[in-house]
């Protein structure tokens, strides 16, 4: 995983997405780490609306990512990964639309963070980490094309099935599981 997202990052103009992107950099003047965050009944309500899921079963699905997503980065980037201080910049979705989150990333990135002439701007990276429920579908997508980003989600994945042999479905079906990498590699 470190070395899909080295080599996305090393080509740079990318979106990063989940995954603890933001932990498996070198700490970057380049780069800009979002977290969108959003209550949990706010979220479940989204995923219903989303899904067409009756709200109970949609509030148990955002509970199951959670703790899967909480237990992945807690197991690979420690118990203090999702404190605010490892971000530059969060916004609450509930109350922040995102098309304003969208609008003031984009003020961020385009206006060259930080405000040095000495940084090259052909490396910018952008992470993006944030709970189910959070972020309208392929709302990640329309922030990379709005930017002119490469978003680089897919491809991360996508390299990690390689490495490991698996088709893309399966990689998908284990992703953010703590320890798959290893039960995998280490399978015999």
């Amino acid at each position: 995983l470190r070395e899909a997202t080295r080599q996305a990052a090393a080509r740079g103009r990318v979106i990063l997405v989940g995954r603890g992107m933001r932990h498996l950099l070198d700490c970057s003047v380049d780069h800009l780490h979002v977290r969108l965050v959003a209550p949990f009944e706010w979220r479940a309500q989204r995923c219903s609306e989303i899904t067409g899921a009756p709200l109970p079963e949609a509030r148990s699905n955002c509970a199951r990512r959670d703790k899967r997503r909480e237990r992945f980065v807690h197991y690979f980037f420690g118990k203090d990964a999702n404190s605010p201080s490892q971000f530059d910049v969060i916004f609450n979705t509930a109350r922040v639309p995102i098309a304003d989150a969208v609008q003031a990333v984009t003020g961020l990135v385009q206006r060259e963070w930080p405000m040095s002439a000495t940084t090259p701007t052909a490396k910018r990276l952008l992470t993006l980490t944030f709970p189910v429920g959070t972020l309208e579908r392929d709302a990640d997508a329309a922030l990379a094309q709005r930017l002119g980003l490469r978003l680089a989600n897919r491809t991360v994945l996508e390299h990690v099935a390689r490495q490991l042999g698996l088709t893309l479905s399966q990689a998908e079906q284990i992703d953010e599981q703590p320890g798959w990498i290893f039960q995998r590699m280490f399978a015999s």
